[in-house]
C-alpha cells in the first residue's frame, strides 16, 4: 500500500500493520494509540519516504512477532516520543534503518531510543534522542556507519564495543549527558565524538577520528581515554573563562596526534 498522506487522527480509528508494506509520503498518527509495526504478525514494513511523519504516541518496531522494518530515507522526518526496537520477549530479526532521513525521539527530556531486539542502522542522515539505550545482550545490536547521532544520555550494554563510524563514511556523535559502554567506546576514522558528556568506560580515539569537546564551548570527561597515532583533537578557546575542556582521569598517548585549535572572541590577542 502507497499513500501521500496518512492520517489516523481520531480516538476510534486504528491503523494495524500485520504484514506486507506500507509506503507514505506524510504521516500523522495522533489516535492516543502506540502506532505498532508488526503487532502480531510478522514481515511487516513501513517506508517512510520523503516528508514529515509524526506520532503522537510511541513507535514500535516488532511488538511480539519477527521480521519487521521501519525504513527512514529520501529526507524524511520522523517524530515520536519514544521508539521501541523489539519490545516483546519472542520477537526477533527486526530493524529500523536511517538512510537518508531523520528520526526525533524526544519529549522534553524523557523521551528515548530503545533497541531491544533487532538491529539499528544508521547510514547517513540524523538521529536525536534524550535518552539512548541497547542494553539487551547481544539482541540488541547498532551499527553507525554514517551521518549524525545527539543522545543525552546512551547506555550501551549489548556485548561488545561501540564502534562510531565504519572508517569511510562521515559520522558523528554528539553526547550531552551520561554515556555508559559495556565494552568500551572507539572512534574510527572520519568519525568524531563531540558534546558535553561524561564517559567512565574505556574510550578510544583511532588514527583519523576526532575529538571534539563542547557545544561552543563545553567539556567531555573521560575515567579511561587513549589517543592513537593520528587522532585529532579540535579545541576552540574564546576567552580565559571560556573555553572547550577535555578532561581525563587516564590518558594514554600512543604516538603523535593533531591538536587543532581554533582562538575566537576575547581570545584573539593570545
Amino acid at each position: 500500500v502507497r499513500a501521500n498522506s496518512l492520517l489516523v487522527t481520531n480516538s476510534i480509528g486504528k491503523l494495524i500493520l500485520n504484514g506486507g508494506t506500507l509506503i507514505s509520503q506524510g504521516s500523522t498518527i495522533s489516535n492516543g494509540q502506540n502506532f505498532v509495526i508488526g503487532n502480531t504478525g510478522g514481515n511487516a514494513t513501513f517506508v517512510v519516504l520523503g516528508g514529515t511523519h509524526t506520532f503522537q504516541n510511541n513507535l514500535i518496531v516488532g511488538n511480539s512477532s519477527s521480521g519487521n522494518q521501519l525504513m527512514i530515507t529520501n529526507s524524511a522526518v520522523v517524530y515520536a516520543p519514544a521508539v521501541i526496537l523489539g519490545a516483546n520477549v519472542g520477537t526477533s530479526n527486526n530493524l529500523l534503518l536511517v538512510n537518508g532521513g531523520s528520526l526525533f525521539a524526544t519529549n522534553g527530556g524523557t523521551g528515548s531510543l530503545d533497541v531491544r531486539r533487532g538491529t539499528l542502522d544508521l547510514e547517513s542522515g540524523f538521529i536525536q534522542a534524550d535518552s539512548f539505550f541497547a542494553t539487551n545482550g547481544a539482541a540488541s545490536v547498532v551499527q553507525f556507519n554514517g551521518g549524525t547521532y545527539q543522545f543525552g544520555s546512551m547506555n550501551m550494554a549489548n556485548g561488545s564495543a561501540t564502534i562510531i563510524g565504519n572508517g569511510s563514511n562521515a559520522t558523528a556523535l554528539k553526547l550531552n549527558g551520561t554515556g555508559s559502554f559495556q565494552g568500551g567506546l572507539n572512534i574510527s576514522s572520519n568519525a568524531t565524538l563531540s558534546g558535553n558528556g561524561t564517559i567512565n568506560d574505556p574510550v578510544t580515539v583511532n588514527n583519523g577520528g576526532v575529538l571534539s569537546p563542547g557545544n561552543s564551548p563545553g567539556t567531555l570527561l573521560f575515567s579511561n581515554l587513549t589517543l592513537n597515532t593520528g587522532a585529532i583533537l579540535t579545541n576552540e578557546i574564546f576567552s580565559v573563562a571560556s573555553h572547550d575542556a577535555i578532561v581525563a582521569t587516564n590518558l594514554t598517548v600512543n604516538g603523535l596526534v593533531t591538536w587543532d585549535l581554533t582562538l575566537t572572541g576575547t581570545a584573539l590577542p593570545y
